[in-house]
């Protein structure tokens, strides 16, 4: 319900960024929730854990902002951050984490391979989109209807 509501408005703002304006960095801190929108702050000084890979390099494109968004998911799901301790920064450019459904007993089908592609090292492989992001965890979370 309101992780939802807030990963739409979140992913919302981003998409409306993604027109010529340069990738922003998200961490929990930078996300304000107001009038019905979400308005993402310049992080001070942006967290390590919650860096793309790339970001931490100097680089940046439309899906560092993306992989932002999926550790913030990542913690909201298991208490923790995909990328921790001395070899964050490494095991960030191997894509190497715990999958969800080893912290977390039931979760949905298909949570794995979600982390799997919005974590990826490689932005290329990584969801295209804050829509094509949101619609694949909403898909999760909100069963089809036939």
């Amino acid at each position: 319900g309101e992780s939802l509501k807030a990963l739409e408005l979140v992913c919302a703002a981003l998409g409306a960024s993604d027109a010529g304006r340069p990738a922003q960095l998200v961490e929990p801190a930078a996300v304000i929730f107001l009038g019905g929108k979400a308005l993402i702050l310049a992080p001070r000084g942006p967290q390590a854990p919650y860096l793309a890979p790339e970001a931490e390099s100097g680089h940046a494109g439309p899906q560092t902002g993306l992989f932002c968004v999926g550790v913030c998911l990542y913690e909201m799901l298991t208490g923790t951050v995909p990328f921790a301790g001395v070899d964050l920064s490494v095991d960030k450019r191997l894509g190497r984490f715990a999958v969800p459904s080893r912290l977390v007993k039931g979760l949905p089908g298909g949570s794995d391979a979600f982390f799997v592609r919005a974590l990826h090292p490689d932005p290329a492989q990584r969801f295209q989109s804050a829509d094509e992001l949101y619609r694949a965890f909403r898909s999760l979370v909100v069963p089809a209807v036939d």
